[in-house]
């Protein structure tokens, strides 16, 4: 990403914004970082997603905290410089799409959802939580705030409804909640 920034360097800044913000307000951690991993990068290889879920495993034994961990792909523009470096030939693009996938689930399924386990655990209460929509048999809902998580809860609301909400499990990238 050529963020001029060593692994541990990057465990270091986690650490420090950790130490401030992992202090909870009515149960919720004050600030928290955030990671972005991009997939299709230059020089992107294999190694890179083994990295990549090699360093977020380690802040995750760490004890660190993080908000969120975003993984997005990159999209190719002629209007960009990435778009004239050397790419991967369709083979092996291929080959790094099937690696990412699984990775990517990796990430999810083995950091991700522990990390929200850990940010907000069971029980944990939101106050005005306000309900953004309905889809299917649920509310979606969040709190006012800079990236707040989605949390799902049973379609009881109409969109702007203002509830507090406790939690009762996660699910990929969200919460499961329930009035308070």
């Amino acid at each position: 990403n050529n963020l001029k920034a060593t692994p541990l360097q990057m465990k270091e800044a986690i650490a420090m914004i950790n130490d401030v913000g992992s202090a909870r307000e009515q149960g919720i951690p004050k600030l928290l970082p955030g990671i972005n991993i991009i997939k299709g990068l230059i020089a992107e290889s294999r190694d890179t997603f083994r990295l990549n879920y090699e360093f977020l495993l380690d802040v995750l034994q760490s004890d660190l905290l993080l908000r969120r961990i975003n993984i997005r792909q990159i999209t190719l523009t002629p209007t960009t410089s990435i778009f004239n470096t050397n790419r991967p030939d369709k083979k092996q693009q291929k080959k790094l799409d099937a690696i990412f996938k699984n990775y990517r689930k990796k990430i999810r399924d083995h950091i991700d959802l522990p990390m929200l386990k850990k940010v907000f655990p069971v029980g944990t209460v939101f106050h005005n939580t306000i309900v953004e929509q309905n889809r299917g048999d649920w509310s979606l809902a969040r709190n006012i705030g800079t990236y707040p998580i989605v949390i799902n809860i049973p379609k009881f609301f109409t969109p702007l409804s203002k509830l507090s909400v406790f939690i009762i499990g996660h699910r990929e990238r969200s919460l499961v909640g329930l009035p308070y």
